[in-house]
């Protein structure tokens, strides 16, 4: 690489950066473009050469200043700070996006090659297909806000295919003594007693960890002994019933005392929400022997044991914050016993036994043809 790297018209601002180049255009005119690696940037110099001979202009958006990713990736955590939810989890996710294209021209990005990245990391990392799909969006919103501002012309990231995705898996916690829910709930009371209240509330009110995190005081009516979250996944709002294990959870937490904000906070730093609980819950599950679980799947826990108990459908729906009664029937071949009943009531009207076939001129009907 070290002699490229002095290849004529190619070169780097910052030692181990990215690649430019300079060249002169029809118009005799002395231009530098952004261009990435030392092949792209060998390639680039070549066309805006060709293109220079025969004489043929530039296009308007090489007259102006170079646009970098970066440029427009910050442009687009301002616009989900403002107006997303999600926007600690895009800005965690921006950290990989900036790592390779940041200092990239953004308009010289093709939708191929970031379909590309992506692929490779999905594979090396073991992603799963949601994941690939959440940067497949973020980078989306990059692009889309980019030319909003008008600082590209195109979105490259709209050629990216979607992966479909399984949302039918149902993971929940074993009951019984020795069951998975009596091990994990044992090792986080003995190993991680200051997040016990964080998994029995999961555990008991079936929110998304967003929303479970996103809680405040503000939305707690203990009267009413409820809690009513304003904005969900669905965009809707969700009042959720607290039950006794929950409100004594939320009772031993040390922001009780206080009563307003968050009502989950970081343990180092306790004016801040929590973010994250991979340090504990992933240690607790190892801990535990419970494999192939996720903290979602406390979700799916919530609703599996209100099924398995006799919870209709349509009230687990309306628990859930589900839009629609299908988004619940995941749950239903949960609730075995209760079909076992519903086919026994065609046997009211009906014999015990079914009566046997009548011979014919003696020869038993089994045996006629």
């Amino acid at each position: 690489m070290g002699e490229k790297t002095k290849a004529r018209g190619i070169f780097q601002k910052v030692e181990g950066g990215v690649f430019w180049i300079r060249y002169t255009d029809a118009s005799s005119r002395y231009r530098r473009e952004l261009a990435g690696t030392w092949s792209q940037a060998n390639k680039l110099l070549t066309k805006r050469r060709n293109e220079a001979l025969v004489g043929k202009k530039l296009p308007e958006s090489l007259r102006g200043r170079v646009v970098s990713f970066r440029e427009i990736a910050d442009d687009a955590l301002t616009f989900s700070k403002a107006n997303k939810r999600s926007y600690p989890d895009d800005a965690c996710r921006m950290k990989k996006l900036l790592e390779w294209f940041g200092d990239r021209q953004a308009d010289a990005i093709t939708g191929l090659e970031l379909e590309q990245r992506l692929n490779d990391v999905y594979a090396a990392e073991a992603w799963a297909a949601s994941t690939f799909n959440h940067y497949k969006s973020l980078l989306q919103m990059v692009y889309r806000e980019g030319r909003r501002s008008g600082k590209v012309t195109t979105n490259p990231a709209r050629d990216i295919r979607h992966r479909k995705e399984c949302n039918n898996r149902v993971r929940f916690l074993s009951r019984g003594e020795n069951g998975e829910y009596a091990r994990l709930a044992q090792v986080i009371r003995s190993k991680y007693p200051e997040h016990l209240a964080e998994f029995t509330f999961a555990l008991n009110t079936g929110l998304r960890l967003s929303s479970q995190y996103g809680a405040t005081y503000e939305m707690l009516d203990i009267g009413r002994s409820v809690l009513d979250v304003p904005r969900t996944k669905n965009d809707e709002p969700v009042h959720v019933p607290l039950n006794s294990e929950v409100l004594a959870a939320i009772h031993s937490l040390p922001s009780w005392e206080e009563r307003k904000g968050p009502i989950f906070r970081n343990q180092r730093h306790f004016q801040k929400p929590v973010l994250s609980n991979d340090h504990w819950f992933k240690p607790s599950l190892k801990a535990a022997g419970v494999g192939n679980f996720r903290w979602h799947d406390l979700r799916h826990t919530f609703a599996s044991w209100l099924v398995q108990d006799g919870v209709p459908l349509d009230r687990v729906s309306k628990l859930l914050g589900h839009k629609s009664l299908q988004m619940t029937m995941r749950y239903a071949h949960l609730a075995p016993n209760q079909l076992h009943d519903d086919v026994a009531l065609l046997t009211r009207n009906s014999t015990t036994v079914a009566p046997a076939p009548k011979p014919e001129n003696g020869v038993p009907a089994s045996y006629v043809n």
